[in-house]
């Protein structure tokens, strides 16, 4: 009898203390899931175990905080149900994870704005395939607040689920706000790390409006060495960002397919530790079919790129084979608004950018900065530039000292440093062919350190060019927009005052000579002015010759007055030529004509002076020699045509 008592009493301790410990077994699961995520840098404010089954288990309450990649971050969670088999636990898996609610909130990390340059390591998307310690997972709902330095929050809502095979994990995600705003994915990752993702449009859930690739070499195991792609089509994908964030209007009109295709090779991450310091990549960009509105048709882009660095500094290099081409209406590249409206003909060579050095310099970013250089000696190419204005069949633009531009994340502003700019075009064509060619165009100029908008001033050091057959120049001045007025000098010396009566086009009026001058500009918000600009002959003159025509003779046979002067201009040698020159911002241009000079073939060569004064509106005068020439295009065209149609 006493020993069943002994053994009953036995069993009754053993069952007391399997029931202290099976209530023990929460408090106990929760310190050492503690302590293993504290090894991590991952603190647990609170973390509430359910009593475990031989099947599963609930975590009734998750809140987990931390810092990874230069954010703070707060993870809460309720409700999530682990199942799981004993042999499964005892390899330290899962079978499933399903977590019914959760909140996540990161924003910036203070240290990550003040902490010394850090070194960068690549994932290894391998490791997070063998590292991932359960067979499915499932989010009924996740709450994500992200927020940036100095920026509104960005709120969205996760669901989804992702399942597991032997090699490859396969998801299906929605990300969505309270707005029936939405973006669909689909996410792979197999056992040697490949990565390939597909976001859909919402419109049409079977549309992909991007794909994403990234591959692992594997025969690399010091360091992590990744290859990937991307490919999208920019309309369904501006669509879908505007939804999310605010872009400019123009950019809702944007289309286009880009492809990239990227590698690197870093350190790769050991626990905490990284191994290796330095990390390269390389970058090839190619656009096809872009458009914007009715600004840009059928743009081409393709840009080779090296990256090199750690941390927080960056050294690029852009190739040679930097090239971008689009056909651009000339209408928006003018200088008037009225001729903005305007739709031109689509030019036959597209607009090309070149850079025939390649492009080298250096990024630098922090939390609240980030800035980028240009190296000196950069050279970039304008080629087939047109306007309604000019065509310009190549332009080289070069700073000789680099480019140095910064952005301030607190008050959202762009910086630029001093920067020398020089330019030059070899030939500017007027659109009016009776101008004639603009040659040798330069300038040297310098911009100030301050604001990209609005743009700091700009000291012109010099302005040079040949033009209707004489030397142009624009001697030292600052522009600044913030001037009511920018005044600034135009001297030209030599210039053919025959091109410059043809440009009139009047029957019957002929010149020689060569003009020296200067013109004080003012330029304002009005426009132009010139006041009391100068401009007169070289010795020993010239010649004007006027043969009037019928309606002048028919009014200087009532006019002795006009008769004289007619004959007097018949064959006029000047000695003497003067020019008061006066333009308004309404385009009147008025000149103040006095000459001195004679006739040999009338009144025995005595001296005649004359004084006329001339008045005329460039900008009509300038629709009349476009009119002209588009007459004369026109005519042309259906002469040619009507060639070709009788042969």
């Amino acid at each position: 009898m006493a020993r069943h008592r002994l053994l009953v009493t036995a069993l009754a301790i053993l069952l007391a203390l399997g029931v202290v410990a099976y209530a023990l077994v929460p408090t106990l699961l929760a310190r050492a899931v503690t302590t293993r995520l504290a090894q991590e840098g991952i603190a647990v404010s609170r973390l509430d175990i359910g009593f475990p089954g031989p099947r599963g288990v609930t975590l009734h309450a998750v809140e987990l905080a931390g810092e990874r990649a230069g954010f703070d971050f707060r993870l809460q969670a309720r409700d999530v149900a682990l199942t799981y088999s004993l042999g499964e636990v005892r390899k330290g898996r899962l079978r499933t994870v399903r977590v019914a609610q959760a909140s996540l909130h990161a924003k910036p990390a203070p240290s990550s704005a003040s902490a010394s340059a850090a070194t960068v390591v690549l994932p290894d998307p391998a490791a997070w395939h063998a590292a991932l310690p359960l067979q499915a997972l499932t989010i009924d709902g996740l709450d994500i607040e992200w927020r940036g330095a100095n920026r509104d929050p960005i709120n969205a809502r996760v669901r989804g689920a992702a399942q597991r095979t032997d090699a490859m994990w396969q998801s299906r995600w929605t990300i969505a706000d309270g707005q029936d705003r939405r973006i669909d994915l689909e996410l792979s990752l197999n056992a040697a790390g490949a990565i390939e993702t597909a976001v859909f449009s919402p419109a049409a859930k079977k549309e992909v409006v991007a794909r994403f690739g990234v591959q692992r070499d594997a025969k690399v195991t010091e360091r992590v060495a990744l290859a990937g792609t991307a490919e999208a089509h920019l309309a369904p994908l501006v669509s879908m960002a505007k939804l999310w964030v605010d872009l400019p209007a123009w950019l809702a009109k944007i289309d286009g397919r880009v492809t990239v295709r990227w590698d690197a090779l870093g350190p790769a991450m050991q626990g905490t530790e990284s191994k290796g310091e330095m990390l390269q990549a390389s970058l090839g960009v190619e656009l096809s079919g872009f458009s914007l509105g009715e600004a840009v048709e059928d743009g081409e882009l393709r840009l080779d790129m090296k990256l090199a660095g750690a941390g927080e500094r960056w050294r690029y290099r852009v190739s040679d084979s930097l090239r971008v081409a689009a056909f651009v209406q000339p209408g928006w590249l003018a200088l008037t608004d009225r001729a903005a409206r305007r739709q031109y003909p689509r030019a036959a060579k597209p607009l090309v950018l070149r850079a025939p050095q390649g492009l080298s310099g250096e990024v630098a970013y922090t939390a609240e900065t980030l800035a980028m250089t240009i190296s000196p000696k950069a050279e970039i190419v304008l080629e087939q530039l047109r306007t309604p204005d000019v065509v310009v069949p190549s332009t080289t633009l070069i700073l000789p000292a680099g480019l140095g531009v910064h952005y301030l994340a607190a008050p959202q502003q762009w910086r630029i440093r001093q920067t020398a700019l020089w330019v030059k075009t070899p030939t500017v064509q007027p659109q009016f062919e009776a101008l004639g060619p603009i040659e040798k165009l330069s300038m040297n100029a310098r911009i100030g350190t301050g604001l990209l908008l609005p743009p700091p001033a700009v000291t012109v050091d010099n302005i040079r060019m040949n033009f209707l057959g004489g030397r142009w120049w624009v001697p030292p001045f600052t522009y600044d927009v913030a001037r009511d007025k920018n005044h600034f000098t135009i001297e030209l010396e030599a210039v053919d005052l025959g091109r410059l009566v043809a440009l009139e086009r009047q029957q019957g009026v002929e010149a020689s000579g060569a003009l020296d001058g200067r013109l004080p500009v003012s330029l304002g918000a009005s426009g132009i002015t010139i006041t009391h600009g100068s401009v007169h002959a070289r010795a020993p003159g010239g010649t004007l010759r006027y043969q009037p025509n019928d309606a002048a003779q028919a009014l200087a046979q009532s006019n002795p007055s006009i008769e004289l002067l007619l004959k007097a201009l018949s064959n006029y040698h000047y000695e003497k030529l003067e020019v008061d020159v006066n333009y308004s911002p309404s385009g009147d241009l008025d000149l103040a004509v006095a000459m001195a000079g004679m006739n040999p073939d009338w009144n025995a060569g005595q001296p005649v002076n004359l004084k006329v004064n001339v008045s005329d509106n460039i900008p009509m005068l300038l629709r009349s020699l476009r009119l002209a020439d588009d007459i004369s295009e026109e005519v042309g065209r259906r002469v040619l045509e009507r060639e070709k149609t009788k042969r």
